[in-house]
């Protein structure tokens, strides 16, 4: 009799990725070396309860490639490099836990042969061990992402082979995440070529005008309301009323004459920053000019 047996009492029902391990990812592949078809590595990352009491979802913070070689079906993965590289990564984010790994594909098909082999090797470090394949073949204009759960083929109380199950993917930003991706958005005009120092200088006083003006304009929308409760004009919220008292109870208490000494003080600061990385970019520059002039 045949029958499908979960490794854990839980089971992984959708995955969420955040931008900094998609980036590693793609990196790790640009860099692969010559020859090779596509990368692996280790996902990091965490796992959080969904409303059923049986299901969780697995969010994916980081990751890393590592080595291995691959010949006639079967892979030789470092299984020494991964343990030092995850040690490292748990330095800086203790609680980071391998919750998977990654593969990319220049074919687009998401599950090969070796899949199962490398599947089984991390089975060993995470229960309900969650596989994500990259097609990094651009034949479109999406990069496609999919997540793979793997369920055993169980046979009179052996398993037979692994079934892989996608599950719902979703990509997730931190805002810190969500700035750095608009501004890489930003960077690139129509064509694609990147865009010129002072277009990227106006293109950020244009987004910090714009932040300011939005941020004005909900300021005045949350002032007329607490008027009109005040005044009776509208029924009160208690849930719009506890996110403005958090919101305001999250701003510093500092004195008008402190805060624009403060702001006056960083202000040169970054000018300092962009004086000198303005600097060092005009001395690359007459370096790569002198150099070529050398060569020829």
């Amino acid at each position: 009799m045949l029958q499908l047996s979960s490794p854990t009492s839980t089971r992984t029902t959708s995955a969420q990725i955040h931008p900094v391990a998609l980036f590693s990812i793609l990196e790790a592949f640009t860099r692969r070396s010559e020859g090779s078809t596509r990368v692996i590595g280790t996902l990091l990352g965490k796992y959080v309860d969904t409303v059923a009491s049986t299901d969780r979802s697995v969010i994916i913070e980081n990751a890393f490639a590592i080595p291995y070689k691959e010949k006639d079906g079967e892979v030789a993965i470092g299984k020494d490099f991964a343990e030092q590289m995850y040690k490292l990564h748990r330095r800086a984010h203790k609680n980071a836990r391998v919750v998977g790994w990654f593969s990319t594909s220049s074919t687009g098909e998401m599950i090969v042969e070796s899949t199962a082999t490398v599947q089984s090797y991390y089975a060993e470090q995470c229960p309900d061990c969650l596989h994500l394949s990259v097609d990094t073949s651009l034949t479109t204009d999406n990069l496609s992402l999919s997540a793979y759960i793997c369920t055993p083929l169980v046979a009179a109380g052996r398993s037979l082979a692994n079934m892989f199950h996608e599950i719902k993917l979703t990509t997730v930003s931190s805002d810190c995440e969500r700035l750095f991706v608009d501004s890489l958005v930003r960077s690139n005009n129509v064509e694609g070529e990147p865009a010129d120092l002072a277009n990227s200088e106006q293109d950020n006083m244009s987004s910090l005008e714009s932040s300011m003006a939005n941020l004005s304009e909900m300021l005045e929308k949350a002032s007329k309301y607490v008027d009109d409760v005040v005044e009776g004009r509208v029924a009160g919220d208690n849930a719009i009323g506890r996110r403005i008292a958090d919101a305001v109870g999250n701003v510093p208490r500092i004195r008008p004459e402190v805060f624009e000494r403060m702001f006056n003080n960083n202000l040169q600061d970054l000018l300092m920053v962009m004086y000198l990385s303005n600097l060092t970019k005009t001395q690359l520059t007459i370096a790569e000019k002198l150099q070529e002039s050398l060569m020829v």
